[in-house]
């Protein structure tokens, strides 16, 4: 075994502490991948939903209109226009397999995030003299991240047909 030279300095229990927060906060990231997957599998049940929702809204209010024939023309032109955007969505995110660009950038934020952290945590624990820049650019990482996953959410919840008509 070799001896430490005295001039290598040990970690203290604290350094490491933060080392592994930082290696954790990595892992974190990785929630990227779990969002990419669970939209690709929820996407079929969402648009099941959509089509039983319409259906049952199309019933009801064909029965409320059925006297006013102004408002049954128009309502049949915007259920018109609601199936054809289910079935663009159908096209599209089923048939096609395709996924949002605000998921796709959301992942990729993911994982350079995620190695961001991971080397700033082993930075940290292993005292490496540009340990402190790479906090900071994790801070950083962290925020964009964070808003990544906002932006995504937000993105993919209008990007449902009922709301936006693709």
């Amino acid at each position: 075994m070799k001896k430490m030279n005295k001039d290598m300095k040990k970690p203290s229990k604290g350094i490491i502490i933060f080392g592994i927060i930082f290696v954790l906060c990595g892992l974190n990231c990785l929630k990227g991948l779990t969002v990419y997957f669970a939209y690709r599998t929820a996407t079929p049940y969402i648009y099941k939903s959509i089509t039983i929702r319409t259906a049952e809204m199309e019933e009801f209010l064909k029965e409320k209109i059925k006297e006013n024939p102004e408002k049954k023309q128009k309502t049949t032109k915007n259920f018109k226009a609601i199936k054809q955007d289910i079935q663009k969505y159908k096209e599209k995110y089923i048939n096609n397999k395709t996924v949002p660009l605000s998921i796709i950038a959301f992942l990729v934020i993911s994982l350079i995030s995620c190695g961001i952290f991971l080397f700033t945590g082993i930075s940290v624990i292993q005292l490496r003299i540009g340990a402190r820049q790479w906090i900071s650019i994790s801070f950083l990482a962290g925020l964009i991240w964070i808003l990544s996953f906002l932006y995504a959410s937000a993105s993919t919840v209008l990007n449902l047909p009922y709301f936006c008509g693709h």
